[in-house]
């Protein structure tokens, strides 16, 4: 196993009616895990969102995190908590839309 380094997810989930206020059932995501490969850290985070009954229907974005870098609120705080746990797999705000 590799060097285990913070990793920053955007992926596109389904979520199940009624889990978002919004009622939609789609959206986007970010999530913060440790892995020792950008594959590792895409599994990790499907695996914690199956167990809130959600799926990931695609990976947008899969990069280290760089705190010499500009995140939203939302992704440092998620980063933040990430980093003293180094078993965390943290999923941020969920935005919702409407498919066509």
């Amino acid at each position: 196993m590799g060097t285990q380094q913070l990793w920053i997810i955007t992926a596109e989930i389904l979520v199940k009616p009624g889990d978002l206020t919004s009622g939609e059932t789609k959206g986007f995501t970010n999530a913060v895990t440790w892995a020792d490969s950008p594959k590792n850290a895409e599994q990790k985070v499907s695996e914690i969102l199956k167990t809130y009954g959600w799926q990931v229907l695609g990976i947008e974005v899969v990069h280290r995190f760089d705190d010499s870098k500009n995140y939203t609120e939302d992704v440092l705080d998620i980063a933040d908590r990430a980093k003293t746990n180094p078993d965390a797999c943290i999923v941020g705000t969920v935005f919702s839309y409407k498919p066509d």
